[in-house]
């Protein structure tokens, strides 16, 4: 079934989003190029593994075995059906994997946690450079 854009400013799309979902049972996204996709944060955000392709940013966000899975670039369709028939099939790993997968939305990957960082981060570059580190 082919979904065309959704806006997700627009209410009905994001009901239709969230219902598409709600339905899922994983995210698939053997992407070759990106930097940080924030669909895989959307998606832990409701419980749901990522099998997606390890490249640029992708591994900063999907952690194998916790939220997901992230083949090499080199994989090839195969290895991502087994991939997804191994969850399918072992419902306890995949039930396991979906609860994790919202722990590391709760925990890493949402807004708070982002602002959160980034003033630690800043607060220590500015002691760095006044010396006091």
């Amino acid at each position: 079934k082919i979904i065309p854009f959704l806006n997700k400013n627009d209410s009905q799309d994001m009901k239709i989003f969230n219902n598409l979902i709600l339905q899922s049972h994983i995210l698939f996204l053997p992407t070759r190029a990106d930097c940080t996709p924030m669909v895989f944060a959307e998606a832990n955000a409701f419980g749901l593994p990522v099998v997606t392709t390890d490249t640029g940013g992708v591994s900063s966000i999907v952690k194998n075995g916790i939220n997901g899975y992230s083949l090499p670039f080199e994989s090839t369709s195969n290895d991502y059906a087994d991939k997804i028939e191994t969850l399918l099939i072992d419902r306890d790993k995949l039930k396991a994997l979906s609860i994790q997968s919202r722990k590391e939305y709760e925990s890493r990957l949402n807004w708070d946690s982002w602002g959160l960082r980034l003033q630690e981060i800043l607060t220590q570059e500015i002691l760095i450079n006044k010396g006091q580190v």
